[in-house]
């Protein structure tokens, strides 16, 4: 891991010397947004739930495999 951020530290650099700046983007969506998007596989395999505001929303696909990885790794989490 210590390497890894190395690397990503030096590449961050080198875009903020050229004016780029970090994006982050929302880890989960509201299911509307997320629905359809990935298409019928992306939709079976995307983490669907209901927050504790009753809202329908969904774990971003592109991070359902990663977050299942760590859970599984680390199931005292």
């Amino acid at each position: 891991m210590i390497k890894r951020n190395y690397v990503i530290d030096i590449v961050k650099r080198e875009f903020e010397k050229y004016g780029f700046e970090p994006l982050e983007t929302p880890t989960m969506e509201l299911w509307e947004t997320l629905s359809g998007k990935y298409g019928e596989e992306g939709d079976r395999l995307t983490y669907r739930f209901v927050d504790r505001g009753g809202r329908e929303v969904g774990l971003r696909y592109d991070l359902t495999v990663p977050l299942s990885r760590v859970i599984a790794m680390h199931p005292q989490l």
